[in-house]
């Protein structure tokens, strides 16, 4: 019996929300640094330079935690709709898209609540042992720690996909690292992340051809400074007039790569009410929807302070309508 069945944590992830969990030992294997690395100087990272502080410990955990040298990795179901809805269709000419993962609350709050509750029994099971909750804004490698605990395979896409159940790569990670030892037997090495994704994706390159800023190559790196969702939401200075043109309608982010993968078919949807679409904002919204005349900035604020949208800013939004609503 490995620590995880001693701690009796299934019931309550999978009551929590969660569809599936794995564990894994940290330091990772020394491979997925390796490629992190080769990522970052290749500057596919493009001006997110954030990336490159701690990258070394994003293999250890250890400028999250101190001493960590176990990460339980939680799947929580993502997609906003249900399947026969997916993908959405805009309600007349000149919409906008926005990003699933931002039509409902800021999903770092909901799934941090949802996750609270499993690191406290981390704590309760394992006394003197610290335990802490990262959701995509820690240094640490969350897609590989979930890989190496056996929950799926890296696409071609670059995403985590799980070829064993609906949901495919619609889902969010959650890790919970702690300094107790879960004496977890599974552990995959990097290496076979290559032979994973050509058993799984096959000679599939939906994801590659359909991608409208060409940042999915194959056999290649993914490439941050083409992706839309990086144009649309992480850029810091202005999107150049061929960014604009790649985005198309989409105004916040991008998910092309998750539409059309065969995987994500049948994805049913999230359990988490506050994620669905239409709490925050619907998928397709009108090009002056953000406009000053339609939506003031305090209107924004006390509608999406927290919801995704947020990091954006109505100023980013706005040049993005502006471009479009010319160009038609």
């Amino acid at each position: 019996m490995n620590r995880i069945e001693e701690a009796d944590l299934g019931d309550l992830i999978r009551t929590s929300g969660f569809y599936k969990f794995g564990a894994t030992r940290l330091p990772l294997d020394e491979a997925y640094l390796s490629y992190f690395s080769s990522w970052i100087s290749q500057g596919n990272h493009a001006d997110m330079q954030w990336l490159e502080k701690n990258y070394r410990a994003r293999r250890s955990g250890t400028a999250v935690l101190p001493n960590a040298r176990s990460v339980l990795v939680l799947l929580a179901p993502s997609s906003p709709r249900n399947p026969a809805e997916c993908p959405p269709k805009p309600s007349g000419p000149g919409e906008m898209r926005i990003a699933d993962f931002a039509l409902g609350v800021d999903y770092h709050n909901v799934l941090r609540a949802a996750a609270e509750p499993i690191a406290q029994r981390l704590r309760e099971v394992f006394p003197l042992s610290l335990w802490r909750i990262c959701i995509d804004s820690a240094p640490l490698f969350e897609r590989a720690a979930a890989f190496a605990s056996g929950l799926g395979f890296i696409g071609r896409n670059s995403m985590l996909i799980d070829p064993d159940s609906p949901y495919g790569s619609r889902f969010y990670i959650v890790c919970i690292i702690g300094t107790a030892d879960l004496k977890i037997d599974r552990y995959m090495e990097a290496e076979w992340i290559v032979d994973k994704q050509k058993r799984h994706c096959g000679d599939c390159r939906l994801c590659i051809d359909s991608c409208p800023g060409g940042a999915l190559s194959f056999g290649q790196m993914f490439d941050a400074c083409r992706c839309v969702s990086y144009m649309t939401i992480e850029k810091r200075g202005e999107m150049t007039p061929e960014e604009h043109e790649r985005a198309g309608d989409r105004l916040f982010g991008c998910d092309t790569c998750q539409d059309v993968c065969p995987y994500n078919a049948i994805a049913p949807i999230t359990p988490f009410l506050d994620l669905r679409e239409n709490v925050r904002t619907k998928a397709y919204v009108p090009a002056n929807a953000f406009d000053a005349s339609k939506m003031t900035r305090g209107e924004f604020r006390r509608q999406f302070s927290d919801s995704s949208l947020w990091r954006a800013g109505i100023t980013k939004l706005r040049k993005r309508t502006e471009f479009f609503r010319k160009k038609k």
